[in-house]
């Protein structure tokens, strides 16, 4: 990484798109790709999903950002980012002029990230979407969001909020489905906190949910026969390894095939 951001300043000054997604950066190749993205003049996405960029990367990134002028999208999904990273990305959202795409999902971020992110949306000129799916703050963080979108109609959130993770009150899944967004294409609510029910019916009434095939299966177990029950079928021998002497025959089938070694009798002895 540290390798890479020397040729971002030389070589790369051109480079206009950048995937180090699971390349196992560590927060000092984090801080030392920051540093070359902060002089970039082209580059306009950025992907660091799934490595340890940690609050460390997340700050550099902030730092970056204040200066940079191309960058688009920025993804640290997955990164171990929490409230202090979550901070900083929410300071430099006041600042920055450019960014429109901001990916924050499955990370650390807690109330007090998601209170001050949301007061940072609030006054976002540039930022369209923003992704905090799967992150750790509950109803105060959940509420701060909603009030935020609500007031800066022009960011869309990935999901409906009240399918974001965390625990407590989460609103009701079917009157959130209402007012999805129409540029929404999948739903996950496998790590929804909201009622499973509410969702499920929501989900059924609105034809997202899959219907199941009638001859499925589950973890390779046969379906039952018709009795109820499931029936063991007994081994077979294949029909190669079967015995082909006819009914009745004693002969003795021939040897397999390989090396025999016949024991000599030495004639002389007892003589």
């Amino acid at each position: 990484a540290c390798r890479l951001a020397e040729l971002l300043g030389s070589r790369l000054s051109r480079l206009e798109s950048l995937d180090l997604s699971c390349t196992s950066v560590g927060s000092v190749g984090a801080v030392a790709v920051a540093k070359a993205v902060g002089a970039h003049k082209a580059l306009k996405t950025l992907d660091m999903s799934s490595n340890a960029v940690a609050d460390t990367g997340a700050a550099a990134f902030a730092l970056a950002l204040r200066s940079n002028s191309s960058l688009e999208s920025l993804s640290l999904h997955a990164c171990l980012v929490g409230d202090r990273g979550a901070r900083d990305l929410a300071d430099m959202l006041g600042v920055n002029k450019t960014l429109r795409t901001l990916n924050l999902r499955q990370n650390y971020i807690a109330d007090e990230g998601a209170a001050a992110i949301a007061a940072a949306l609030r006054a976002s000129p540039t930022l369209a979407v923003l992704d905090l799916q799967s992150n750790s703050y509950r109803a105060a963080g959940r509420k701060a969001l909603s009030e935020a979108y609500d007031h800066n109609r022009r960011v869309q959130p990935s999901v409906p909020l009240s399918w974001h993770t965390g625990g407590g009150g989460g609103g009701d899944a079917r009157s959130t489905l209402a007012k999805a967004p129409r540029s929404l294409v999948s739903v996950d609510i496998a790590s929804s906190s909201s009622s499973s029910s509410a969702a499920a019916s929501s989900a059924n009434a609105s034809g997202l949910q899959r219907k199941k095939p009638a001859n499925a299966t589950t973890l390779g177990v046969p379906p039952p026969s018709p009795g109820g029950t499931y029936s063991r079928r007994s081994p077979t021998t294949p029909e190669h390894l079967k015995d082909k002497r006819p009914p009745g025959s004693t002969t003795k089938p021939p040897p397999s095939p390989g090396r025999h070694f016949q024991r000599e009798v030495d004639g002389s002895s007892g003589e």
